[in-house]
């Protein structure tokens, strides 16, 4: 079996949608407590997840360049 890896791209919110993230989490857990729902907390932060695989090992250097054009092309502020 090739040897694989998980690959996990995402996205880090602005200030303002971390802050809205946490308001909506602690209302969350007054209606889905633990261990259902969970506390965003160092360990469990808000994003947004692009792309998440297993890709094989020996071809990680071409799946980091694949992101780079990806970003390189976009303007995250606008998305365009």
């Amino acid at each position: 079996m090739n040897d694989l890896m998980a690959v996990d791209v995402l996205l880090h919110p602005d200030d303002s949608m971390i802050a809205l993230a946490k308001q909506v989490n602690a209302r969350m857990l007054t209606s889905v407590p633990a261990p259902t729902g969970f506390a965003l907390d160092e360990h469990h932060q808000p994003h947004i997840t692009t792309l998440q695989r297993y890709v094989r090992t020996a071809a990680l250097d071409q799946v980091y360049a694949a992101i780079d054009g990806v970003v390189a092309s976009v303007d995250l502020m606008t998305g365009r």
